[in-house]
């Protein structure tokens, strides 16, 4: 079972286990330099401020991203969607951080014109039982339906 708070809290609970398989924020990505607040936030291949990305992001959407429930598709208030390796991290649970190689950030639009991610939609193509290929649909903006979007 997925759980997604709107803070910002992913946890995916193995209902036969009866315990979490993954519990992750977007707080725990792996800081670059260690701490302080001039460090840089690995994710992906991009630098980001820590002083604004440090903080707790509110979810707006997710889907699974991949055939197998692999990758995580989550999207936020602010724009962002992050895309999160489940299967390496859910074996590394413990970690209080995350590498960059178990999330890549997508930022689709400038600073000024970032809307809300309000539906993420995952269509696999090609050869299902490789997990290869694939297209993640994005709708962003203030409502469906709404003037300025994102697809």
């Amino acid at each position: 079972v997925l759980i997604a708070y709107e803070s910002g809290l992913i946890i995916l609970w193995d209902t036969r286990e009866d315990n979490n398989v993954f519990i992750r924020n977007s707080t725990d990505i792996q800081l670059k330099d260690g701490e302080g607040s001039n460090s840089s936030i690995v994710v992906g291949d991009n630098d980001l401020s820590s002083e604004t990305h440090q903080e707790e992001k509110e979810i707006c959407s997710l889907c699974w991203a991949s055939a197998d429930g692999s990758i995580l598709a989550v999207g936020y208030i602010d724009g962002d969607i992050l895309l999160w390796n489940i299967s390496s991290l859910s074996t590394r649970k413990r970690q209080q951080h995350v590498s960059s190689a178990d999330v890549a950030k997508l930022q689709l639009s400038s600073a000024e014109r970032r809307l809300p991610v309000i539906v993420l939609h995952w269509r696999a193509c090609g050869n299902v039982n490789r997990n290869h290929g694939g297209q993640l649909f994005i709708y962003g903006g203030d409502e469906i339906g709404s003037e300025e979007v994102l697809t």
